[in-house]
């Protein structure tokens, strides 16, 4: 496709997967991906016309032991599957079912946002709270 566009061509840009770094004073979005010259993370500024879609919190990918809450509110805590290669979700409500044990990203796909409620520190051993997808205190 690149090479049948030429300059001053209309054109929208989707860049998926990618970590906010911080919204500027006029609006344009600074964004964290791979650079394409030397593969190093970088900052890139995007343009405030550019849309910006929140997919996940930046806790994001769960970790065993989470506790995460869905957009209604319910209750979901992330495992190891049985060999420990990847992680699961389970609901605390008994409603949903206790044997649906979908993949996280399963679960923020049909229930999402998802806010991260409690995580505990890997490194002290001390728990942290999460916060919701502005950065305020749960």
């Amino acid at each position: 496709m690149a090479d049948t566009l030429k300059r001053g061509d209309l054109i929208d840009v989707t860049i998926k997967g990618v970590r906010f770094n911080e919204q500027d004073g006029h609006g344009c979005v600074s964004i964290i991906a791979v650079d394409c010259l030397d593969g190093e993370r970088a900052n890139w500024r995007m343009p405030p016309q550019a849309e910006v879609t929140r997919v996940a919190p930046a806790e994001w990918p769960p970790r065993p032991g989470d506790k995460w809450r869905d957009r209604h509110g319910s209750a979901w805590f992330a495992f190891y599957g049985l060999e420990a290669r990847e992680v699961f979700m389970i609901p605390a409500d008994p409603v949903r079912g206790p044997l649906s044990t979908p993949t996280p990203d399963e679960v923020l796909s049909k229930v999402g946002p998802l806010t991260l409620v409690h995580r505990e520190d890997e490194q002290a051993g001390v728990s942290e709270h999460g916060t919701d997808a502005t950065g305020g205190a749960r």
